[in-house]
């Protein structure tokens, strides 16, 4: 075999191994893309959860008086998920939106008793409003879960993690609900 042959065949099967790879590495970002998409819209179903929790509280603080206590856990709470480091670390941040849950359905049930007997019902409209969210912050967090879900068994199999392994790629992190996450701690 001469010479030529066999450079041009090295430069084929490098070429080939270089394109492997960089359709490997372009998957693995997109889906990594798809991840971090998908947290942006945790991120925005959670800031409209807030200020639909803020405008309960506004509510909240027009209808009661007595119950100011209730009101400032949940200042409390809101102030804990407002923090921006908190998007960078999911557990923290589903600990603390957990923590926003409880007290905000502390306030509604006694939002829930006093306009019984005061006949106030704006409260209401705000509490659809607000499971609204919920039910579309469940959806952001399934999507998201989905996206970490495709991303971690591509990091986890061959040959993928060998190219993730050289650009040092990490596995996602799921996202919990804080409804679960209490449900769980209760028991």
């Amino acid at each position: 075999m001469s010479l030529m042959l066999q450079l041009g065949l090295v430069a084929t099967v490098m070429l080939l191994m270089a394109i492997i790879v960089a359709i490997l590495y372009n998957t693995l970002m997109r889906l990594q893309t798809l991840k971090e998409e998908a947290m942006s819209g945790i991120d925005i179903q959670l800031k409209r959860r807030r200020d639909r929790i803020r405008d309960l509280v506004a509510c909240a603080e027009s209808a009661m008086g007595q119950e100011e206590k209730l009101l400032e856990e949940v200042r409390h709470c809101l102030g804990k998920v407002d923090k921006p480091m908190l998007t960078d670390n999911a557990m923290q941040l589903t600990t603390a939106e957990s923590d926003l849950t409880q007290s905000v359905q502390k306030l509604l049930k006694s939002l829930k008793a006093k306009s019984q007997r005061t006949g106030h019902r704006h409260w209401l409209e705000l509490e659809k409003s607000l499971s609204q969210c919920d039910e579309d912050l469940e959806k952001a967090r399934r999507y998201y879960n989905g996206c970490v879900r495709e991303l971690n068994c591509k990091l986890d199999s061959f040959p993928w993690i060998v190219v993730a392994q050289a650009f040092q790629m990490k596995r996602g992190e799921y996202q919990n609900s804080g409804q679960q996450r209490s449900e769980h701690d209760a028991s």
